[in-house]
């Protein structure tokens, strides 16, 4: 078994027709990107729409019930995207890709479907971010 750690749209479209062929013969399980164009390369309306479909494409060898949350990035050139602290210990808000209550949002709406949610922290600011979500949570 695999991950393959941000699904998109054509990810899926491709596992679909490699499987129609019977070409696919490992199990993958995929984490459909949530909020976040820049590193699955698809806009979010699109990528919303998919994680509401997942279900369809999911199949013998694909499981479709992952969700993938980059809260920041890598800290990688051109530039580190990667959410730092400022002097006052607090998040550099321009950084995370999501504010905490989007993302609680989020998480509460797809783990209510049965999916699992799966978040990229790479930085000490989107770190905070997921506490808050951990703490927030409710079942």
């Amino acid at each position: 078994m695999i991950q393959e750690a941000s699904a998109n749209t054509i990810c899926l479209h491709g596992l679909r027709e490699t499987e129609e062929e019977n070409k696919l013969t490992l199990h993958i399980n995929t984490h459909i990107v949530c909020g976040n164009k820049f590193f699955p390369c698809e806009n979010l309306e699109s990528l919303e729409s998919l994680l509401d479909v997942a279900e369809d494409s999911k199949s013998k060898h694909v499981d479709t019930r992952f969700v993938k949350f980059w809260l920041d990035g890598p800290q990688v050139e051109p530039g580190p995207i990667h959410c730092t602290l400022n002097e006052e210990g607090e998040p550099d808000r321009e950084r995370p890709f999501f504010d905490d209550e989007t993302v609680l949002a989020h998480v509460t709406k797809y783990d209510s479907r049965g999916m699992t949610c799966k978040m990229l922290v790479a930085g000490e600011g989107s770190e905070t971010s997921f506490e808050y979500i951990r703490k927030n949570y409710e079942r």
